[in-house]
């Protein structure tokens, strides 16, 4: 499809979710919903780890909506009661990332304009390190280390700036070779960052997609005159994202070891990958035969599969997105329903 100067790489065949039936289709369980919110709310999850561990956040749509500012946080452990008493979303407290053992990073704030970067183990750093500026905790790993952005305001724009922390150092700040605007948006447990640079130069004012490894830049292979977004990295320092054209055409992408390989999905279904786990399976969403965006994952062996399709028919459930998938093939799901938002969870072992 793309015409680079770095070969596709085909990644090695992949084990998808669930168990199988004797014709080899793929099974999933039916979703179950995590919470039932207070009137008025719902609940937008945002993370899943490997012990099962689930965040959120609790919305109230009459006052917000979606990954907005003004959220409360939940962190839900696994086997919690479906029947707890939740609190009303009342502070600006939204949970952005969580991981193995269970730390979990955010934001906190009393207004859109005075937001901090935050984490459980640190507390509030944000307002300790930029107390007159923005800032946004994105993701965290199992020791600790936080990646993000920190924006200061000068007018007319907002300069971003990715930076790293560690559980008990000062920031660190990604200043790429070429310069620009920078965005931090995940780290895994081996250390390696993944992060957006915008140039500022008005000339080649396009996002691309880079690695920092072992104290090296990385950027991720792009065909001539493409632009390129990431959303997740593995463990296998996988990458998925987004090539888009400068005639506007986006395809989804996996690069492997900083070459990409197009996912191959039809144009018409708009594949918008959300998460990737470590043995290669991609979450998120796309168009389905009702051109009605429905959750989806992506393997090498099967391709596209929509989740609706894979649960028991009489109880599959439609599901919007997913949003994460731990090594358990657990599968975090969302689905919205007028202006409200649910969580669901799909579980192989039950």
């Amino acid at each position: 499809m793309f015409q680079t100067n770095a070969p596709f790489v085909e990644p090695p065949p992949r084990t998808a979710p669930g168990s199988r039936r004797n014709d080899g289709a793929l099974r999933l369980p039916a979703a179950r919903q995590l919470v039932f919110p207070p009137p008025g709310h719902g609940f937008t999850p945002t993370g899943l780890n490997d012990a099962g561990d689930i965040i959120g956040n609790l919305i109230h749509p009459s006052r917000f909506t979606g990954a907005s500012w003004s959220a409360s946080g939940l962190f839900l452990p696994p086997h919690h009661l479906r029947n707890q008493e939740l609190p009303t979303a009342e502070m600006a407290h939204p949970f952005a990332a969580l991981n193995a053992s269970g730390v979990v990073v955010g934001t906190r704030g009393e207004s859109a304009k005075s937001l901090f970067a935050w984490a459980s183990h640190r507390g509030d750093f944000g307002a300790e390190f930029w107390p007159h500026h923005l800032s946004f905790a994105q993701d965290v790993n199992a020791s600790g280390d936080v990646v993000g952005k920190m924006m200061i305001n000068a007018d007319p724009v907002l300069v971003s700036r990715a930076f790293l922390i560690s559980a008990s150092g000062t920031p660190r700040y990604f200043d790429p070779p070429e310069g620009g605007l920078t965005d931090a948006i995940a780290i895994n447990d081996s250390g390696t960052v993944l992060f957006a640079v915008t140039p500022l130069s008005t000339r080649t004012a396009s996002q691309r997609a880079w690695l920092w490894h072992g104290e090296e830049f990385i950027p991720l292979s792009l065909p001539p005159r493409c632009s390129s977004r990431a959303i997740a990295l593995n463990e296998a320092n996988q990458v998925v994202g987004f090539i888009e054209t400068e005639f506007g055409l986006r395809r989804p992408v996996l690069w492997t070891e900083g070459r990409p390989l197009d996912l191959n999905t039809r144009e018409s279904q708009d594949f918008c990958p959300t998460c990737i786990t470590d043995d290669g399976i991609v979450g998120g969403s796309a168009l389905d035969s009702h051109a009605r965006r429905s959750a989806c994952i992506w393997t090498s062996g099967k391709g596209l599969q929509f989740l609706e399709d894979l649960q028991p028919a009489s109880k599959a459930q439609p599901l919007d997105t997913v949003v994460a998938i731990n090594a358990g093939h657990q599968i975090l799901a969302s689905r919205h329903t007028g202006h409200q938002s649910v969580g669901l969870l799909l579980d192989p072992q039950g």
